[in-house]
């Protein structure tokens, strides 16, 4: 479900916090990035400085928003520890931009007179 707030700008749009227009821009920008939580944390933590965000934080964004939202994909690797995830994007920032227009625009629809 796409949410807009309207005050936002650019990709705050539909990210109001910052590191996570932070970690979309990136992914969006350039769909052949992949990165590990790790990558994606210390990324938006150097973007962000001095201000922080915890890594936590990061990965539950990865995955509720990007994941499961479908803006983003991930494969399973193994590695020290065992299974982890490296996330990319489903898409580019054009897509992007098309899919939260089509979201918006059927959710008005129905409120526009002459629109079915």
């Amino acid at each position: 479900m796409v949410k807009v707030n309207t005050n936002g700008e650019g990709l705050g749009l539909v990210f109001p916090q910052e590191y996570k227009a932070i970690l979309m821009e990136w992914f969006l920008g350039d769909p052949t990035i992949s990165a590990k939580s790790r990558e994606a944390w210390d990324y938006v933590n150097e973007q962000m400085a001095p201000k922080t965000v915890s890594r936590a934080s990061v990965i539950n964004f990865l995955n509720d928003v990007g994941v499961d939202e479908g803006y983003l994909q991930y494969d399973d690797t193994t590695g020290k520890g065992g299974y982890h995830r490296v996330y990319s994007a489903k898409m580019d920032i054009d897509g992007f931009w098309r899919y939260v227009s089509q979201e918006v625009n059927a959710k008005l629809a129905p409120f526009l007179k002459g629109q079915a």
